[in-house]
């Protein structure tokens, strides 16, 4: 992701899963405005149903991916 190869991170989504890796909706939070970015979060989310464990993950500053997406507007 921080080179920006987006075909490896394509080929990723077919063995990833996010209940196994939760922290990488963090990893996605600074790319979800580039569309490229936004197709590999929505296949990983349509792969399985997510918990309340794995959606309210907090990042090192104690935020949910939904609220460090959020901070982006401030």
């Amino acid at each position: 992701m921080e080179r920006d190869n987006i075909d490896v991170l394509k080929l990723l989504t077919a063995t990833v899963r996010l209940s196994q890796y939760p922290k990488l909706f963090h990893r996605f939070q600074s790319k979800i405005f580039d569309d490229r970015y936004k197709s590999i979060i929505l296949e990983l989310m349509s792969k399985e149903v997510l918990s309340r464990d794995v959606l309210n993950i907090e990042d090192a500053n104690g935020f949910t991916p939904f609220l460090a997406y959020i901070k982006q507007f401030y």
